[in-house]
């Protein structure tokens, strides 16, 4: 952790404790909107194949929601969309809550838990995940590198020129950087590296079901009107790297797959890794969408925000941290006390 991540964790503790920024809120004449970013809620079972900084576990899920549900006003994308539309005022700890790319562990831990509280929320797909019933590429990776029998490893692609013995030393930063490169890849470069992968490390692995099916998600939206499908581009690909031809496709075959497979209108798209380039973005804003969203920390949403890059916030594992982010005072309250931030 860097200092300035130190600083501002700090902060935020001495803040919570004494609760001072509850006391700002009430000071605020304007609010803005907490959106939170999910991506899989594990269980005990399939937590072990999937890479934790994409995972909540069920536990700490329950314990958030809960907190949401006592101390916030939770609203659904649709009504968010309506307050910045005709610019009403936004209530105090007002929040949204999201995930992206479809896990199944969304319809069988997460969802029963939102039902619990009575809390709405957006599903964004991948729908080529979802139509080949694949993992997602980050947790086949993990899984490869966790469950990996052999540890010599050579691709060209993939800046691995000579043959690199994996170790408990360097296995994290080969990982991430590996990781690095598939973020900016297509689905089909992506697929050979994975095959590579498999070949060189031969891991000893039976994935489960870790995406959700078509009917998984027909079941969601017959049983759980609160719960909105929507799209996160068919191949889960880096919208910043592509033309704007490329950008339409990956979007409208997406749309138009769920509109197909569950006969649903979808208002509303997350770019992948929340990674907007203006050429995206126009993109979107032509195809006649609710809402976009991208991925920014220090962010909230206001009604003067573009509707076409509104910024989320990755939930976090802290419960102090996540306390402070949907208090209303973040991240404000720590920009005015600490200027730069």
């Amino acid at each position: 952790m860097n200092l300035k991540r130190k600083i501002l964790n700090n902060a935020i503790k001495f803040l919570n404790v004494f609760a001072l920024d509850k006391l700002y809120v009430r000071t605020q004449s304007k609010h803005g909107i907490s959106i939170l970013m999910y991506h899989s809620v594990s269980t005990e079972s399939d937590a072990a194949f999937i890479d934790p900084s994409n995972s909540i576990v069920e536990p700490l899920f329950d314990y958030q929601m809960n907190y949401l549900q006592q101390n916030c006003n939770v609203i659904s994308l649709n009504e968010m969309f309506t307050l910045i539309e005709k610019q009403k005022k936004i209530p105090a700890r007002t929040v949204v809550i999201t995930f992206d790319d479809g896990y199944k562990n969304n319809l069988t831990t997460a969802i029963p838990i939102l039902d619990k509280y009575n809390l709405p929320a957006t599903i964004f797909l991948a729908t080529k995940y979802i139509d080949l019933q694949l993992p997602q590429w980050i947790d086949e990776i993990y899984c490869i590198f966790k469950y990996r029998q052999k540890n010599n490893l050579q691709i060209n692609d993939l800046g691995i020129t000579n043959t690199i013995t994996l170790t408990s030393e360097n296995e994290s930063s080969l990982y991430k950087s590996i990781g690095q490169l598939f973020i900016t890849s297509s689905f089909e470069q992506r697929s050979r590296w994975i095959s590579e992968l498999y070949e060189q490390l031969d891991p000893n692995i039976n994935f489960p079901k870790l995406s959700l099916s078509w009917e998984d998600i027909a079941t969601i939206i017959e049983k759980h009107p609160s719960i909105t499908i929507a799209s996160h581009t068919e191949d889960h690909v880096d919208l910043s790297q592509l033309n704007s031809t490329e950008v339409r496709k990956q979007i409208n075959n997406s749309i138009r797959r769920i509109q197909d497979k569950v006969n649903v209108d979808v208002d509303f798209f997350t770019y992948p890794y929340g990674r907007a380039s203006k050429t995206a973005v126009k993109e979107v804003r032509n195809l006649g969408l609710k809402l976009a969203l991208v991925t920014e920390p220090f962010s909230i949403t206001t009604l003067e925000s573009d509707r076409y890059e509104v910024a989320r916030v990755a939930s976090p594992n802290s419960k102090i941290f996540f306390k402070h982010i949907v208090s209303g005072a973040y991240p404000s309250l720590a920009r005015y006390l600490f200027k730069r931030i």
